[in-house]
């Protein structure tokens, strides 16, 4: 057997496996980083998420109930305290939510909640009071009841309707 052939193997098999070793070494560093970048730009991009939707939006629920309570505030004097309103909206279902809850144990009426525009409005019955909240304060969606009068305006989206019969 020839030394020279055993000997320059043998060197090659170590050179070989240092450079495996090498490139497995870096192959795992490259994952790492990877993994690191991703999981600190999820961080950063849901600390900015949610700093935002913050002051957009303060998320305690108590929050959301008080501010909409500001909103319809000026019609609520002038609400009986228990019984039964009508309701007309264009805005999102959640406001009937949260109206409901507001004015309880006054009850409102609606037919139906419809897909967007979210219009409701029950001509159905005759109701003594009508809500009226709409998403632009200038638009007027209760349309063609004479029977009723506008009693209120609180220049935000919402005003109180009551039935002429009521005045009376």
């Amino acid at each position: 057997m020839n030394l020279y052939y055993m000997t320059s193997n043998t060197a090659t098999k170590d050179t070989s496996e240092k450079v495996n070793r090498l490139i497995t070494l870096f192959s795992k560093i490259f994952i790492a980083l990877i993994i690191f970048s991703s999981f600190t730009s999820n961080i950063i991009l849901f600390y900015n998420s949610a700093k935002t939707l913050h002051r957009l939006w303060p998320c305690s629920a108590s929050n959301i109930v008080s501010r909409f309570d500001k909103r319809i505030e000026c019609i609520k004097k002038h609400l009986p305290g228990t019984g039964l309103v009508g309701y007309v909206s264009n805005r999102a279902p959640m406001e009937f939510a949260l109206t409901a809850y507001i004015l309880s144990p006054l009850f409102l009426g609606v037919k139906k909640y419809d897909r967007p525009p979210h219009f409701v409005e029950d001509r159905s019955k005759d109701y003594d009071f009508i809500i009226e909240n709409s998403i632009n304060h200038k638009d007027i969606i209760f349309k063609n009841r004479a029977q009723y009068v506008k009693l209120v305006d609180c220049a935000n989206g919402v005003r109180l309707y009551q039935n002429r019969k009521m005045k009376k």
